[in-house]
């Protein structure tokens, strides 16, 4: 039966690519960071960063508290400017990154001679050894491997093992001597263990393990000595600080290395597992697990596993039984997303910088978006796949969401530029800090959740449309390549405020208010508040006037709602030919989901249009007749509110009333609904005021914007709090009825 069917966890991305992706931006990120510091001190002749901040403090001048908001500006732009004349750390930087690709390099190619030499592992010959040599390319044939590798060993090595490793077209499996005899004693177990050697062949991962290794290395010879080796000239009141952050970013790519060591063993079992000869003598090639302890043992044990390169016996046992962990969202891997995110942002962006100023947001909200579709937003694929073929509702997207929150404040906390010298006054304190930074992740939180929310409905909508293909890839691209760019747009607005925390104290918020209360008419009071306040009016009016926003939006509802285009190829995921790793006699009937409602979203939004134009076109006409005044306050202000108003009620009837991804469907009503209601508002204009004015700058621009850009800012967090409000009841509903 379907239900009792093993899922195929070779059909995605696997834990093996999540872990070497991470370790890598890691890795990047932090060599980035570290060598522009290097590259710093020795530009700026030695100088530590408190000795460089207090020569730029002499260059920008004296500071008062009677200095305007334009004073402090040009000072803080002086300083910046003596902090970047140092010379071209860029040289340092690039020198840096070649050490790490060189020296990675060279450990990966040299390790299979290296490790030749070390086991003095010769090849396995027809003359010495022709029963054992014939068994190894039978076992080869049975799994599969194309290009026969080279079967070595060392005959005097009584330990009972195997091990895959080489070079892209020159690959080796080597075994003991140990586990030849059991070709005799116990064939089963030999089979067991060469098999899963094979199955390393088989699913690629040999080039990912050694390049993890090689990394690994590579990243300790030049990245953490040669920071070391610098601690001579870090500021003292750091340098702790730093000693700390430098071996929690090791620890961090440490425990990376080991995740894809592990996952690496368990997806080699679980495809060797569909060779037939494997599962005879699985249970007696691995150990037996320690016998089960009470009180704090097991937990300790737990967190030993989080170190060992090999997963526990009892793992393996269970992922061959049932595949479904392999396909679980993880808190962990989540948490790692963003703290490779954190890392690799910072330091990308202080490099970007310097080759295209102003640049660095774009690029890391690109690198960020990029690990968390390519980690959390895949593993979330996954997750709706078991979901579909198990008939059960998908489980873990708070857990991710959580854990990608996490991992970036913990990343924002282990970097290397958390650890540098500010000057006294430019970074928030106290209650203004706190409230930024509950405001600021709270912002982040929350979009990332609704991100996530709308990457598993795209999943769940394109996995049924590409269940009679070949494999899952078209949805994976489908899916994959828009979520990168909607959340690099979502993430460079947020990041763009995010220098607050570090520059908002040399503004001080009264000075700020002060010169805002001119302009506004009336005093504006300055308290902790102030520039989280700010932070949100400036994010406000760039997402106002964004074309990339109005992108982002609009695929927010074309991804998800294209797969209507196939719904007559559409299949149920579990009778998909890459969905399962056994096949099946007869299938178990599933549930079939709600359809996708295009066409009510369109009908809804031109109605919603069309009660707007009902509306605001005799408004016009009377005031227009009435000769009062009134009319240019409704045209500029009146209109905008009432369409507005008509697009969010759009949104929240569809939103309420579909029972498949309601929200979705809400934006899409309200996208069509806006673009009729700004039509008529244009028309509406130019039949009350002629032709004059609608060439009033900025008219026709600033009205797009309100209908497509502004009101998205409603209808968004509308139609998610009213899809989710319908299917709590939809909940309740089901629960009382059972």
């Amino acid at each position: 039966m379907a239900a009792a069917a093993r899922c195929n966890p070779f059909a995605f991305p696997s834990n093996i690519d999540f872990a070497f992706g991470l370790l890598v931006a890691v890795v990047l990120g932090t060599t980035l960071l570290i060598h522009l510091s290097i590259a710093n001190t020795v530009d700026s002749g030695f100088m530590t960063q408190a000795q460089l901040n207090t020569h730029c403090e002499a260059v920008a001048g004296p500071l008062s508290q009677s200095d305007t908001l334009e004073t402090r500006e040009r000072w803080l732009a002086a300083f910046n400017a003596c902090q970047k004349s140092g010379g071209r750390p860029l040289v340092g930087v690039l020198v840096g990154l070649a050490a790490l690709a060189i020296g990675a390099a060279a450990i990966y190619v040299l390790f299979p001679a290296w490790k030749i030499r070390r086991a003095r592992l010769v090849p396995v010959t027809a003359g010495e050894t022709p029963e054992v040599l014939e068994e190894l390319r039978g076992l080869r044939r049975t799994a599969g491997v194309g290009d026969e590798p080279t079967f070595v060993w060392n005959p005097l090595n009584m330990a009972c093992t195997g091990l895959a490793f080489g070079l892209p077209g020159r690959r080796f499996v080597a075994i003991s001597g140990g586990l030849a005899t059991k070709l005799w004693t116990d064939p089963g177990v030999f089979r067991a263990v060469v098999l899963h050697e094979l199955a390393h062949l088989r699913n690629g991962d040999v080039d990912k393990t050694y390049a993890t290794v090689a990394v690994w290395w590579s990243f300790v010879a030049t990245g953490l000595l040669p920071f070391a080796l610098m601690l001579p000239w870090t500021d003292p009141s750091v340098a702790p600080r730093r000693v700390l952050s430098l071996a929690a970013l090791a620890l961090v790519v440490y425990l990376l290395r080991d995740a894809a060591l592990r996952a690496r063993e368990t997806y080699a079992d679980v495809r060797a597992s569909t060779w037939s000869p494997f599962a005879d003598g699985l249970d007696r090639a691995l150990p037996s697990g320690p016998p089960q302890a009470d009180g704090w043992r097991p937990a300790l044990s737990h967190v030993r596993q989080w170190f060992s390169r090999h997963p526990s016996p009892s793992v393996r046992r269970y992922a061959v039984r049932d595949t479904s962990p392999l396909f679980a969202t993880s808190f962990w891997f989540a948490a790692g997303t963003g703290v490779a995110g954190s890392l690799s942002l910072v330091g990308t962006a202080a490099v970007v910088d310097l080759l295209v100023p102003g640049a660095g947001d774009w690029t890391a909200a690109a690198i960020f978006a990029g690990l968390v579709v390519g980690v959390a937003g895949l593993a979330l694929w996954r997750a709706v796949f078991l979901a579909q073929v198990r008939d059960a509702p998908m489980s873990g997207l708070w857990r991710v969401a959580l854990g990608l929150a996490a991992g970036l404040a913990v990343g924002d906390l282990a970097s290397l530029s958390a650890t540098g010298s500010i000057p006294e006054g430019f970074a928030l304190t106290g209650a203004a800090l706190i409230i930024f930074d509950l405001v600021w992740y709270g912002l982040l939180f929350a979009g990332t959740t609704l991100f996530l929310r709308w990457v598993a409905g795209c999943a769940s909508t394109w996995l049924p449309a590409v269940a009679t293909r070949e494999s899952p890839t078209l949805g994976l691209a489908v899916g994959a390549v828009p979520a990168v760019l909607v959340l690099t747009v979502g993430l460079q607005f947020l990041f763009s405020i995010a220098s607050t925390r570090t520059t908002g104290g040399i503004l001080p918020a009264s000075m700020v208010a002060a010169a805002l209360s001119g302009p506004a008419g009336f005093p504006i009071p300055a308290g902790p508040y102030f520039e989280a306040v700010l932070a949100l009016i400036v994010l406000a009016l760039q997402v106002a006037a964004s074309p990339f926003f109005y992108m982002a939006i609009q695929l927010l509802w074309l991804v998800p709602l294209t797969a209507w285009l196939y719904r007559r190829r559409a299949a149920p995921v579990a009778t998909a030919r890459w969905a399962l790793l056994d096949p099946i006699q007869s299938p178990q009937p599933h549930s079939v989901a709600p359809p996708l409602r295009p066409g009510l979203c369109v009908v809804v939004g031109l109605l919603g249009g069309m009660l707007f134009g009902l509306v605001s076109v005799p408004v016009s006409r009377g005031l227009s007749a009435a000769s009062t005044g009134g009319l240019s306050v409704w045209l500029l202000y009146g209109q905008s509110v009432l369409g507005v108003f008509v697009q969010t009620t759009v949104a929240l009837v569809l939103a309420l009333f579909v029972r498949r991804l309601g929200a979705i469907h809400g934006l899409f009503g309200a996208f069509v609904c806006g673009c009729v209601v700004a039509i008529v508002a244009l028309a509406d204009t130019l039949l009350t005021v002629g032709l004059a004015g609608l060439q009033v700058r900025g008219l026709v621009t600033g009205t797009v914007a309100t209908y497509l850009n502004v009101s998205a800012l409603i209808t968004m967090p509308a139609a998610a709090a009213a899809a989710g409000f319908a299917s709590w009841i939809r909940w309740i509903s089901r629960e009382r009825r059972a």
